[in-house]
């Protein structure tokens, strides 16, 4: 359908195009005015054993695919019971994917999608929540849990050759987050007048045949 044709059907039926447009508007406006959410992340970086800090530029390339192999370890137990997403970048905060109310430990990816790229051994926890002391309750059970996981891997191993943890920042803040107005705004009337054009279309099809149906029969009753 060519551009001159979509806009006579939108003429034709501009009351549909116009129904469809203030709903589009109303929807938009209830996105705006939605309530931010608060948001924390901090870094659990692994530290290698005081035992392996005299080691050769050689085996310093080994040391640093080992933790971060570790941290890989570490963060399938902790997502263990836990549905997680495809690794993206690490540019991509959790709540810019649109989750309201959750928790995800990664290990950070300075690749895409679909090149995964882990170049340090550390673990990136970030919680989102509506609430700051429920996001404070639940960074701090995640990086438990990382904790906790690391040390069940090294049970029997002597103290020091043991990997322990650093967190990043040590204070991390919780901060309180919206989204973008003018993304909002831009996305929802876009999808809006799409829809309401694809719609208006669609239903203009269907009376037509209507109409072109019952022009037929009348016609093939006058014939008999």
């Amino acid at each position: 359908m060519t551009t001159a044709e979509c806009l006579i059907v939108l003429r034709r039926r501009w009351y549909l195009a116009l129904g469809g447009l203030v709903v589009t508007a109303f929807l938009t406006f209830l996105l705006v005015g939605r309530p931010g959410v608060y948001t924390s992340r901090v870094d659990v970086a692994l530290v290698a054993p005081r035992s392996a800090e005299q080691v050769t530029d050689t085996t310093l390339v080994d040391q640093s695919e080992s933790l971060i192999a570790t941290a890989g370890l570490v963060e399938r137990l902790v997502n263990a019971n836990t549905e997680t997403s495809a690794a993206t970048s690490q540019e991509v905060s959790l709540a810019s994917t649109g989750v309201r109310d959750g928790t995800l430990v990664k290990l950070p990816n300075s690749g895409g999608q679909w090149d995964y790229n882990f170049t340090a051994p550390m673990l990136s926890v970030q919680v989102v929540g509506p609430d700051a002391d429920e996001v404070l309750v639940h960074r701090e059970s995640a990086v438990r849990d990382i904790k906790r996981e690391l040390r069940r891997i090294q049970v029997g191993t002597d103290p020091d050759q043991r990997i322990t943890t650093q967190e990043i920042p040590v204070q991390a803040p919780v901060t309180y987050v919206t989204g973008h107005v003018s993304r909002v705004v831009v996305g929802g009337l876009l999808t809006g007048g799409l829809l309401t054009l694809a719609l208006t279309i669609l239903i203009d099809h269907r009376l037509t045949l209507r109409r072109q149906r019952r022009v037929h029969a009348r016609a093939s009753a006058s014939v008999a």
